[in-house]
């Protein structure tokens, strides 16, 4: 593929103006608390640009040719969890076009089914993590033939992705090959999110050789 609001007549026109401050405050705390970190409405669309490097240069990217336009593009039910049905459409490859389903867990973590698992006795524990949102204590350790990846969510940091400013809160996954001593890290999968607007940047590497990908977010369009 895989981002993570405002005398005695003296003293009452002092104590209103308090009161009013107070109450736009309260009000913009009760808007931050009220915006979900995932925005999966029908409609959302995203549109990414993949850059990759090559083996001889492995730390120049470059435009890969390929855009993938991502659109929610309505809801399914399955064993009673509702999942957002999202459209990946490359715009370089006619005819590749896929789905995904994606729902927030009770845990508030962004998860992702494939058409295979969605066909599947679905359960609340399906999936995998695209993104624990907001969750910064959360740890995943997936141990593969060749290699295991520690997943963890790291502090939020500024990013400049295709010329924009974005605050977005990175979760990542560190690549360590089989066999190689405690800690040693190779690579770092990445999975950038904005609260409220989603993947902002992905960052993704085969576990051998020097190829590795990212997918830039270049435009988006919300339903309010």
């Amino acid at each position: 593929m895989k981002p993570k609001i405002f005398g005695i007549a003296i003293l009452f026109a002092f104590s209103t103006s308090v009161t009013s401050c107070n109450d736009n405050d309260d009000e913009v705390q009760i808007q931050e608390a009220a915006t979900p970190f995932f925005n999966l409405k029908t409609g959302n669309k995203w549109v990414y640009k993949k850059y990759q490097n090559s083996e001889s240069e492995p730390t120049v990217f470059t435009f890969s040719g390929i855009t993938d336009n991502v659109e929610i593009v309505g809801e399914i039910v399955v064993n009673g969890l509702t999942f957002s049905k999202v459209h990946h459409t490359h715009r370089s490859i006619p005819q590749e076009a896929e789905y995904e389903y994606w729902r927030v867990n009770n845990l508030g973590h962004l998860i992702v089914l494939n058409i295979e698992e969605i066909s599947q006795d679905v359960t609340e524990e399906m999936g995998a993590t695209f993104h624990p949102g907001t969750d910064i204590a959360y740890q995943s350790t997936i141990t593969k033939d060749f290699f295991t990846i520690y997943y963890h969510v790291t502090p939020e940091i500024n990013l400049i992705v295709e010329g924009k400013n974005y605050t977005v809160l990175p979760y990542k996954g560190d690549i360590t090959p089989a066999g190689s001593p405690t800690g040693t890290v190779t690579k770092t999968v990445e999975y950038n999110f904005q609260k409220g607007i989603g993947l902002v940047k992905g960052v993704g590497h085969v576990v051998t050789g020097n190829y590795s990908w990212e997918d830039r977010l270049v435009s988006y369009d919300l339903v309010e």
